[in-house]
């Protein structure tokens, strides 16, 4: 496919279609480090090397954007991390006497920053549209917890799927099942009500339970039996990432 001349995109006519079907979002980055990082977290984004922009499929919704702001800042930690493994980042600074351990807490402590931004704006903007929590000072002090916790948690993960893939392609890969579970959670549909399966699937998985307990904290209705899940989760999914 050519744009003004420029070569955009390569593929059959059938792929060209799969990759751009009408509707896309369009994402432009600063430098040509951003661009490839997200390029190989979004392998069915059409790219732009001179406008340094992504072309992803998508409707622009709140729901699909959400998910693809997701999966740029899980998947790109794994990228990251797999990056420095594989190109001979981590060996250039044992050089300089720098463990591996403070390469990869880096990496974590980048994430959570970057997730709790996130968090903050849409916080800000759901108090903007009408959004008023009834939590307690005590209470918001439990939701800024959990929230650190569960992103503690995706940190570690993120950087042990960075690790053990193979590739930094198969790095923001692997990532994209850990994006799916709040979908699959009671964040939009309540587990009861979900067909056999699928409400055993919701009400046992982590992401259930941490939505609860933030649930509870914001309505001031805090369930103790959730928040106990929350963090036994938060707790045991940092410890597989760290170990």
């Amino acid at each position: 496919m050519l744009d003004q001349g420029r070569l955009v995109a390569e593929g059959t006519a059938d792929e060209l279609k799969r990759r751009v079907p009408g509707s896309h979002v369009r994402l432009r980055f600063t430098g040509r480090h951003e661009l490839d990082v997200a390029a190989q977290v979004l392998p069915e984004s059409t790219r732009d090397d001179e406008e340094l922009s992504l072309r992803v499929p998508g409707d622009g919704g709140v729901r699909s954007s959400r998910a693809l702001l997701d999966r740029l800042d899980v998947g790109s930690t794994a990228v990251a991390v797999n990056s420095d493994m594989t190109t001979g980042f981590i060996n250039r600074l044992r050089v300089m006497d720098v463990s591996r351990a403070a390469v990869l807490n880096a990496h974590v402590i980048a994430t959570m920053l970057r997730s709790l931004v996130a968090i903050v704006f849409i916080i800000g903007v759901a108090l903007l549209v009408g959004f008023r929590p009834s939590a307690s000072f005590v209470e918001w002090l439990g939701v800024i917890g959990i929230v650190v916790l569960t992103m503690l948690a995706i940190g570690w993960l993120t950087v042990a799927f960075g690790l053990a893939a193979k590739t930094p392609d198969s790095a923001g890969l692997a990532a994209v099942p850990l994006m799916l579970l709040p979908f699959l959670s009671s964040a939009f549909v309540p587990a009861d009500t979900m067909g056999p399966g699928a409400r055993q699937f919701a009400k046992y998985q982590p992401f259930t339970p941490i939505i609860e307990t933030l649930r509870g904290l914001l309505t001031g209705m805090p369930s103790a039996g959730s928040a106990i899940a929350a963090v036994a989760w938060c707790a045991g999914l940092a410890l597989a990432g760290y170990l």
